[in-house]
């Protein structure tokens, strides 16, 4: 049998992602600072058949201690909500948490994206993520 990769998911928002990757083969740790968002994640991560490949961890991923490596790493909307110095410093210390070959995904919406501009369209935003974690979109 396949060894699962490990993906940290820094702003996993309600577990859809860690779900998504988990079913996909991976073993997934999900990260969420906002509480009541982190209780979505929990309830549907606990409902999932995927819940034994997910472990959740509440709290700001700049506190966090990182005990682990990981095959890839997947930035969700969070680093354009911190100061750049903290970005920054948060890139260089996952990027010490990366195994060789390892990726890192950073999802942003720049200033002038219609879904920055039209929040309404948050509300539709599906995520399409290939499940072998193909980066040449």
């Amino acid at each position: 049998m396949k060894q699962r990769k490990l993906l940290l998911d820094v702003g996993c928002r309600d577990g859809k992602t860690c779900i998504k990757f988990a079913r996909d083969g991976w073993n997934v740790v999900g990260v969420e600072k906002n509480p009541v968002i982190f209780k979505q994640a929990k309830n549907k991560v606990e409902k999932s058949k995927e819940k034994k490949f997910i472990t959740l961890i509440k709290g700001d991923i700049r506190k966090i201690k990182l005990n682990k490596k990981f095959d890839g790493v997947l930035f969700n909307y969070v680093l354009m909500f911190m100061p750049r110095k903290d970005a920054l410093g948060l890139i260089e210390k996952i990027y010490q948490k990366l195994n060789r070959g390892g990726e890192l995904l950073v999802r942003i919406l720049m200033f002038d994206d219609p879904m920055a501009i039209d929040s309404k369209k948050w509300k539709n935003l599906k995520i399409n993520i290939k499940a072998n974690w193909n980066l040449n979109f």
